[in-house]
């Protein structure tokens, strides 16, 4: 995955999240996965970001031609508690002080 092409529709927040949170040490953090399982109703992904492998499970829904994957990721799973931290004190106001962990 490509950690620096966020795209939430406002380039600002864009930048935002890609420079304190998907960046570590000045290069962006790298995020590689595959699919170790699968049934009509899930998918179960081994997920390593930044060298810190952890299984995840989404769930499958179909929309016209498409599968969507739905679930959450925990950033503290994968050691990225310092990079929360920078968002967090980069969206500080705008969050009142809370960003979450997933």
């Amino acid at each position: 995955v490509d950690s620096s092409s966020v795209s939430t529709g406002n380039t600002d927040r864009d930048r935002k999240i890609v420079k304190n949170f998907f960046t570590q040490r000045g290069k962006p953090i790298k995020i590689a996965g595959k699919f170790s399982s699968q049934n009509p109703a899930n998918v179960t992904a081994q997920l390593e970001i930044q060298g810190v492998a952890k299984e995840v499970r989404f769930d499958v829904n179909k929309k016209e031609d498409s599968l969507i994957l739905s679930g959450d990721i925990n950033v503290l799973d994968f050691s990225l508690k310092d990079n929360l931290s920078r968002i967090n004190l980069a969206c500080k106001a705008l969050h009142e002080g809370v960003t979450w962990p997933d």
